[in-house]
């Protein structure tokens, strides 16, 4: 059997135009997110 888990980022929560956006990184389980572990602001590049 295997089991699929880990942390990624997923969505994007609040947009700034022209400056970024707020994403939430969770741990998930085959894929599927189940706990948000924090917040992160990803610059958008030029």
């Amino acid at each position: 059997m295997i089991i699929v888990w880990g942390s990624g980022l997923y969505g994007d929560v609040d947009a700034v135009p022209g400056i970024g956006r707020v994403k939430t990184n969770f741990g998930h389980l085959y894929y599927i997110p189940l706990i948000p572990t924090g917040s992160h602001f990803i610059f958008e590049e030029s």
